[in-house]
């Protein structure tokens, strides 16, 4: 319910498309565009799914992971604790990382350069165990 009192909030309607795709990420997976797409089994344009996930990564309720091939996969953080995650450059497999390791670099270098720093995002990236095995 925070989500949909947080779109109101900023003047959005909760539409049919904008619900669908919230309640697919909700799985607490980290999905592209196109996974979504396929995965609401095509009820909605490819552009509908960028329009909407655009505008809930705007307001904070979805964020965005990019991958070292260039590619943005979402995941729903309304609710959830600040993390980071580890992104596996063989297969995509995306691990969660709990807390946050940078919290205080963050805060140095706030007091250092005179910025208000307004959030972060940390990705590791290796290879997985399985992913190292073959």
């Amino acid at each position: 319910m925070k989500d949909k009192a947080t779109i109101k909030k900023a003047g959005y309607k909760i539409t049919g498309p904008r619900q669908l795709v919230l309640d697919f990420l909700k799985s607490g997976e980290h999905y592209t565009a196109k996974e979504i797409y396929e995965g609401l089994e095509k009820t909605l344009g490819l552009t509908t799914v960028y329009r909407t996930l655009e505008i809930l990564t705007e307001l904070g309720i979805v964020e965005t992971i990019a991958l070292t091939d260039g590619s943005l996969r979402y995941e729903y953080v309304l609710g959830k604790k600040h993390h980071h995650h580890l992104v596996c450059t063989g297969c995509g497999d995306i691990c969660e990382l709990d807390g946050c390791a940078i919290k205080d670099l963050e805060e140095k270098v706030a007091k250092q350069t005179a910025y208000v720093i307004s959030g972060h995002a940390l990705e590791l990236y290796g290879l997985c165990p399985r992913c190292q095995k073959k």
